[in-house]
C-alpha cells in the first residue's frame, strides 16, 4: 500500500518516540484519513507480538483485514466472542467486549505482546478498557481506592514498568464531555493533523453547511453527565413538524445527495425514516436491535444507491465507511462535542464525483451549549458556509480577527457581514477605557480589565474580576506578579494605581500622561509595522499616540496570558517527562520549558 506524507510521517514520529523509551502515546488524525492502514504497518517497524483493542465488531474485522493484507506473511487472527485467536498469532484483533472477561483476558501474560494498539482511542478510560491495560501493566489498579481523587492520584504517580508493553492509541476526538482526559493514560501526543490540514492538503473534502432553525424548545431538557437525557430530548425533538422539516430541509437543499440522518433513539429513528418515505424520499433505517442481515442488507443498498437516506440513532457513528456519503443531517441535538466530530467525520472522505459534504445542522430554541459545524471550526453562531466552504471562511476569518473581536460578530450572516463589521469597528474606541474611568494616564482596556505600559517591559494591570472587585498587579518583563492592593471598583483601582506611579514612577509620568506632548505627533514608521505584523487595522488620521494605544492593549493581553498560572495540562506534561518546574512559574514559562524539552527531543530522533 502506497502510504501518504503525513502517513508515513506519523510512522516514523511513532518508531522515534517508542525507540527513547516511551510507553504510552497518541495519535490524533480526523476520520477518514487512514488510522488503520497507519498502524498495520507497525508490525514492520516494531519486534515482538501486537494486540489491537477495538470495542465494535465492524472495526474488528476492519483492521483484521488491513493487517492481513500489509502484513502477508504474519498470522493474524480474531479475540471475539466465538472466535479465539490461537497463542502462536503475530498479531491478535481483540475485542474489548470479549477481552474484559477475566477467562478470556488471563489467556495472554501481562508482557506476552510487545506492542498494544487502540482503535477509537477516546474510550480508552472505560473500565472495560483500564481493566486491560491494568493487566498489562499500563494503568494502574485502583481498585482498592477510596475515592474518585485518590484514584486520580494513582493515576497520576504512575509510571509503567520497562518490562510492559508500548501503547499507542489512535483517534479523532482527543477530547472528552465528561472531563475524564485522556491524559490519565497517554504520556504524549506524538502526532496530530487537523481537519482544516486535511482539508487543505486535500485529504478530506470540502465541508459547507446550512443552519435550519425549528421552534422546538429544548431548554428544559435534562442534561445527565454532560449530555442530554435520551428519553426527555426524544420527547422533545420527535414531532411530526420538527422531522418533516428534516426532509424538506433535505429535499430543498440535497435531493438526491447520499445522506445520513441522525436521530436520538430508535422512536425517533423509525418516525423520521416514515417520514422521508411519505414524501418519497427512497430510505432505510438501522438501529441498535435491526438484525445484523437487515443491516447489512440496507447498509449495501445504501453504498449501491439504491436507497439515498438512511436513518440510525448510534449505529453510524463509528466504523462505518461510506465515502459516497455527501450530506450529513444532524437531527440529534448533542452537548458533546466528541459525538458531533463522530458524526462529522462519517461525511468527510473524498469519493470521486463527489465535490463536498454538506452539513444540515438542526437548530433547537434554547440551543445553548450545543455544538454545530460553525461551533466545531469557531466560527460566528449565525456565520453560513453555503457559498464558501468552512476552510476558505476560517481563513477569511483569521485575516479579520485580530481587528474585530468574535463576540461583536454574534449576528453576522455571511462573510461580507464579517468585511464590514470589521470595516465600521473602531479598534481605538475598543481599547479605550470607558468615560467612567476617568484616567489621567495611558491606561488601554484589554480582555482581562485594564493595563498600563510601563515602558521597561512590564505593565501595570488592573485585574476586574467578579462583580466588579480589581486588582491592582504589576507585571514585569518575566511575568512575576506583584500585588499593590484591590478595590470594589475598577475606576478606584485605577486611582490607586495612579498615585502609585506618582509616588513610585515619577521619572515615566511626561511620558505615560494622556495629554503628552508626543502623543500628537504622526506614527512612526517602526509602529505601523508593528501593527502591520500583527494584523490591526491602523485608523485613518491616528495620531503616534493613538496607534500607542492600539500597540500597548495588544501586548498587554498577550502578557497578561504569559504570566497567568500553568495550566492543569501544561504541569501534568511537565510530571509525565520528568520536566522540573521551578517554583511560581508561569505560564509562559512552563511553554518555554516544554518546547525546549521537544526541540531536544527532535534532535534525539
Amino acid at each position: 500500500m502506497e502510504l501518504r506524507d503525513y502517513q508515513r510521517e506519523c510512522l516514523i514520529k511513532s518508531r522515534n518516540a517508542i525507540r527513547r523509551g516511551l510507553k504510552r502515546g497518541l495519535v490524533s488524525l480526523p476520520t477518514g484519513t487512514g488510522k488503520t492502514a497507519i498502524f498495520s504497518h507497525y508490525p514492520k517497524l516494531f519486534e515482538g507480538k501486537m494486540l489491537v483493542l477495538a470495542h465494535r465488531e465492524e472495526l474488528l474485522d476492519q483492521a483484521a483485514e488491513m493487517v492481513q493484507t500489509i502484513n502477508p506473511d504474519l498470522n493474524v487472527q480474531v479475540e471475539q466472542a466465538g472466535r479465539r485467536a490461537d497463542k502462536d498469532a503475530d498479531i491478535v484483533i481483540g475485542s474489548v467486549q470479549t477481552l474484559m472477561a477475566p477467562a478470556r483476558l488471563s489467556r495472554w501474560e501481562p508482557d506476552e505482546f510487545s506492542t498494544i494498539i487502540i482503535d477509537e482511542a477516546h474510550h480508552s478510560v472505560a473500565a472495560s478498557y483500564l481493566k486491560i491495560l491494568c493487566h498489562f501493566g499500563l494503568v494502574p489498579d485502583v481498585s482498592g481506592a477510596a475515592t474518585k481523587a485518590e484514584a486520580k492520584s494513582m493515576y497520576e504517580d504512575f509510571a509503567p514498568s520497562e518490562s510492559a508493553p508500548s501503547l499507542l492509541g489512535f483517534t479523532a476526538t482527543p477530547s472528552r464531555t465528561d472531563k475524564r482526559g485522556l491524559e490519565w493514560i497517554y504520556d504524549e501526543l506524538v502526532f496530530s493533523r487537523t481537519i482544516l490540514e486535511m482539508m487543505e492538503a486535500g485529504w478530506v473534502c470540502s465541508i459547507r453547511g446550512q443552519r435550519i432553525g425549528t421552534d422546538t424548545d429544548i431548554s428544559e431538557v435534562k442534561v445527565r453527565a454532560g449530555e442530554f437525557a435520551v428519553g426527555d430530548l426524544s420527547e422533545a425533538v420527535n414531532t411530526a413538524e420538527r422531522n418533516g422539516l428534516v426532509v424538506s430541509s433535505y429535499l430543498t437543499l440535497a435531493a438526491g445527495r447520499q445522506a445520513i440522518a441522525f436521530a436520538v433513539d430508535v422512536k425517533h429513528a423509525n418516525d423520521l425514516y416514515e417520514s422521508f418515505l411519505s414524501a418519497g424520499v427512497k430510505a432505510g433505517v438501522v438501529v441498535g436491535e435491526t438484525a445484523a442481515d437487515e443491516r447489512h442488507t440496507v447498509i449495501n443498498e445504501y453504498r449501491d444507491g439504491v436507497i439515498n437516506v438512511i436513518v440510525n440513532c448510534m449505529v453510524l457513528t463509528e466504523g462505518f465507511d461510506a465515502p459516497i456519503t455527501s450530506c450529513l443531517l444532524m437531527a440529534r441535538p448533542t452537548k458533546s462535542q466528541l459525538l458531533y466530530t463522530q458524526m462529522l467525520g462519517r461525511g468527510t472522505r473524498t469519493a470521486p464525483g463527489k465535490d463536498d459534504l454538506l452539513v444540515i445542522d438542526l437548530v433547537d430554541v434554547g440551543k445553548l451549549g450545543v455544538p454545530s459545524l460553525n461551533t466545531m471550526f469557531g466560527l460566528p453562531p449565525k456565520l453560513k458556509v453555503d457559498d464558501d466552504d468552512v476552510l476558505t471562511t476560517r481563513k477569511v476569518m483569521d485575516e479579520l480577527e485580530a481587528q474585530i473581536p468574535m463576540s461583536a460578530l454574534d449576528n453576522a450572516v455571511s462573510i461580507q457581514d464579517v468585511r464590514d463589521l470589521a470595516q465600521q469597528f473602531d479598534p481605538l474606541n475598543a481599547a479605550r477605557p470607558e468615560d467612567f474611568i476617568q484616567a489621567t494616564l495611558a491606561w488601554v482596556k484589554t480582555s482581562f480589565g485594564y493595563a498600563l505600559s510601563m515602558g521597561d517591559g512590564g505593565h501595570l494591570g488592573v485585574i476586574v474580576g467578579h462583580l466588579g472587585a480589581s486588582e491592582v498587579r504589576m507585571r514585569g518583563r518575566d511575568g512575576y506578579t506583584e500585588s499593590l492592593g484591590w478595590h470594589k471598583y475598577p475606576q478606584v483601582a485605577i486611582a490607586m494605581a495612579e498615585q502609585w506611579v506618582r509616588a513610585n514612577r515619577s521619572e515615566q509620568l511626561k511620558l505615560l500622561e494622556n495629554t503628552a506632548s508626543w502623543r500628537g505627533g504622526a506614527p512612526s514608521e517602526k509602529q505601523l509595522n508593528l501593527l502591520k505584523s500583527l494584523g490591526v487595522r491602523v485608523p485613518v488620521g491616528a495620531t503616534k499616540g493613538d496607534v500607542s494605544t492600539l500597540i500597548d492593549a495588544h501586548m498587554a493581553g498577550r502578557s497578561d496570558s504569559r504570566s497567568q498560572p500553568p495550566t492543569a495540562k501544561q504541569l501534568w506534561y511537565c510530571r509525565t517527562n520528568r520536566i522540573t518546574v521551578p517554583e511560581g512559574a508561569t505560564k509562559g514559562t512552563i511553554t518555554k520549558l516544554i518546547s525546549d524539552y521537544r526541540n531536544n527531543l527532535q534532535e534525539v530522533s
